[in-house]
């Protein structure tokens, strides 16, 4: 990911915001991002319903 994004979803972060990284194979480049605090959830990439990050989104909405 470049610099910029990263910049980006930390400041979603920090202004309030819900960051998600969301992956395909590299599950370690999301879990540092998620260690360093700079996002609130990861999940595998998956965009059909009651894929993980749809039941994710979902949850976050609910509790919005």
């Amino acid at each position: 990911m470049e610099k910029q994004t990263y910049r980006q979803m930390k400041a979603i972060k920090s202004e309030g915001g819900i960051s998600i990284a969301v992956y395909d194979d590299k599950i370690k480049a999301v879990q540092i991002l998620l260690k360093q605090n700079k996002v609130n959830y990861i999940a595998k990439a998956g965009y059909n319903e009651d894929s993980d990050l749809d039941i994710l989104i979902k949850s976050i909405i609910n509790k919005e």
